[in-house]
Parts: structure tokens; sequence; C-alpha cells
């Protein structure tokens, strides 16, 4: 589902939803408001019929279209009410806006999701060091590199990178940075999960709240 800042953004249209930001921040709040409502109500619904986890997605609300300060004033507040009405619910709230940009992660941190999407274009290593264990990490894999991998040693490499940088310490969970390529070679993917699967252990046992 969508977070309301990034669900305001699909029903308007990008553009029109920045420019509504600087032109009429009146609709704009309402709209927000809304569509906070509005998935709220459809996340406990899902709930309701046996979700244990739900995908909060916000790409409209990335550092691509956002600055931090808009970013924290006008779609930070309603990621933060869905997440938490996800998780009083008994449900995870996982929080996806595919982010590069360390300032943008760490408000997103702030947003307290069950579990925060970290964009590809950032080393993992970086976000885990200013972020420490205020937050569950997920993502990272580059799913354009690995759609135009050309040998099973580039997805290897590519999927080693981001392991590397989420295991220590705990608080990683594999994923892509972004979604994969529906036309992407199934080998591609096959050689991925091996890949992970292989070399996911933790040389430590960590405590899971």
């Amino acid at each position: 589902m969508a977070a309301p800042f990034s669900a305001v953004a699909l029903t308007f249209d990008p553009q029109v939803t920045l420019l509504t930001m600087m032109t009429d921040e009146g609709l704009m709040r309402d709209a927000l408001e809304f569509m906070g409502d509005l998935m709220v109500y459809w996340a406990q619904e899902q709930i309701r019929a046996g979700a244990r986890a739900i995908w909060v997605g916000d790409c409209v609300a990335s550092s691509g279209f956002l600055s931090p300060e808009h970013y924290r004033d006008f779609a930070a507040p309603g990621a933060y009410r869905v997440c938490e009405a996800i998780k009083e619910a008994g449900a995870w709230a996982y929080y996806h806006a595919g982010d590069p940009s360390l300032p943008h992660l760490e408000i997103s941190a702030d947003i307290e999701p069950s579990m925060l999407n970290v964009g590809e274009d950032i080393p993992l290593a970086a976000v885990k060091e200013a972020l420490g264990d205020q937050v569950c990490l997920t993502g990272n894999i580059n799913p354009i590199k690995l759609f135009e991998a050309k040998t099973e040693e580039a997805v290897e490499e590519e999927t080693l990178r981001v392991l590397e940088g989420g295991k220590p310490g705990g608080g990683y969970i594999f994923n892509t940075g972004e979604g994969v390529p529906r036309t992407t070679a199934p080998w591609i993917i096959a050689k991925m999960m091996r890949t992970a699967k292989a070399n996911c252990s933790y040389e430590e046992d960590y405590p899971v709240s």
C-alpha cells in the first residue's frame, strides 16, 4: 500500500502534487489527511483479513522529489501515522521510499517502522553506522545492476557487496533496493538467492526484539 504522500502524488500526478505544495498548502494538507485516513483503514482491513506485515511504499517522498525539510514537513507525519496504526494492530510495517540520501533515511528512521528499506546508491555500511540499531534495515541491492548482469560473477559481486555491508552488528534483512524488472533473466534471481543463502549466516547471535 502507499503512504499518504505518495498516495496523493499518484492520485493528483507527482508534478501537480509538488506544485500544490507551493501554491495551495491547505488543499495539500487536506489531501494528505484524507489519504492518511484511507490508508489507515485499508491497513487495518488487511490485518483483519490475516496480513501480518504490510509494505508501505513512499517512492514519491524520496530525495528525487523532496528536500529533507519538505519530506519532514509533508510526508513523514502521514507515514508515521500509518506505520503506527499497522504496529498497533499487531502487524509489521515495512517502510519504503527507496532512498539513497542519508538525511532522508535519518528522517525515515524517526518514523519508527518495523523495517526500513534502503535505496541502492549508498553504501549500506554507512547507513548502519549513521542509524545504529535504531531500526532494522533491508534493501540496497541494485536491481538494475542485476538486470544488466552478464555473468554469475557479477551477480555474486553485487549480492556480496550488500551482505558484507549489512551483516556486521545484525539488524539487516536481505532485499533489493527497488523492484526487480519483470524481464530480469531467471538465472540472475536464482544466482542472487543462492549466493545470499550461502553467505547470510551471522558470525554471532544477535537479540531479536
